[in-house]
């Protein structure tokens, strides 16, 4: 069966024994509004019947590209190779056991064309089950500014539901294949200063919350993993020496669940002393408006509001 040569997007999954959810994912890909794609499958090495699954779905639909990893390498070394063989004007991320909205990739494409600036453009999240049912939502900052800033505390991007430009990565830049959990803190790191950041404010990804999702002993790992990768950024770009457990004050915080009043109050102090920063940083070479400083006193205000209302601990 003949492949798509020049398809409008590339959508990039790859998949490690995700037979519960693999053909739910796929399908809200088959199944959008935009069909001009072509969609490329690294099997991760899985055990499990997710090689069947896809090998199913590619019989199926000239779209799907699967290849294979003879073994487990990681999502960083997947991405790689799916990238590699990619040839769409725009590359779009989906993980296997999540769903996207059947417009999602009409209004990233469209929301991309209008906002020439703009090379990556996430989307609004809602937390399902394993039976698909909403238990949550999270609203990645909307203001290009903060979500630049947020580069330095707690990314306020999610990965698996952006659509890229080809350009991004038309260099050398990639998935660090060294790093095994926040290969996508360090992609945004080295692209945020380059190409323009930007969240779509419309829930079009569905990310899915289920028992077969990394444990605890790698969700350890990966939010330490997080933590240096952010204070060396920090040390970097801003000249500020925090501690781990400064920074985990501060993306407590921001993530509305910071353990008291007093670690409450640290946290903000070092928020507004590393947006004055930030503020230094970008002021030579970029547009600081006054919309979003006011943005940033409201999300402190509203954090300082909660926990005084009992939010916090």
């Amino acid at each position: 069966m003949s492949r798509r040569t020049n398809p409008k997007i590339s959508v990039l999954m790859s998949v490690y024994n995700g037979e519960s959810f693999l053909a739910q994912s796929i399908e809200s890909i088959l199944g959008q509004s935009v069909t001009d794609f072509e969609f490329i499958i690294v099997d991760d090495g899985s055990t499990d019947l997710s090689p069947k699954i896809l090998g199913d779905y590619q019989n199926r639909d000239r779209r799907i590209n699967s290849i294979r990893n003879v073994e487990n390498k990681g999502l960083s070394y997947s991405l790689n190779r799916a990238l590699r063989i990619a040839h769409g004007e725009f590359y779009a991320r989906q993980d296997a056991d999540d769903i996207s909205h059947p417009r999602r990739f009409l209004w990233q494409m469209d929301y991309l064309k209008r906002h020439p600036d703009i090379s990556v453009a996430g989307t609004w999240i809602k937390k399902i089950n394993g039976g698909g049912e909403e238990i949550g939502e999270w609203k990645p900052w909307v203001d290009r500014m903060l979500i630049l800033f947020s580069l330095f505390n707690a990314p306020s991007i999610a990965h698996p539901s952006v659509m890229f430009r080809n350009e991004v990565f038309a260099g050398n830049l990639h998935y660090d294949e060294n790093l095994k959990f926040a290969q996508d803190i360090s992609l945004w790191q080295n692209l945020g200063f380059q190409f323009g950041l930007a969240n779509i404010p419309q829930f079009l990804y569905f990310r899915r919350v289920h028992e077969k999702m990394v444990g605890r002993l790698e969700k350890l790992l990966q939010e330490s993993l997080a933590l240096t990768q952010i204070i060396q950024f920090n040390r970097l770009k801003l000249d500020i020496d925090l501690s781990p457990a400064q920074l985990s004050r501060m993306r407590n915080l921001l993530s509305g669940s910071g353990s008291s009043a007093d670690d409450f109050a640290k946290a903000r102090e070092d928020l507004q002393m590393q947006f004055g920063r930030f503020q230094e940083l970008v002021g030579g070479h970029k547009r600081f408006s006054w919309t979003t400083k006011v943005k940033w006193k409201m999300i402190l205000n509203k954090l300082w509001w909660k926990s005084k209302l009992g939010g916090f601990k």
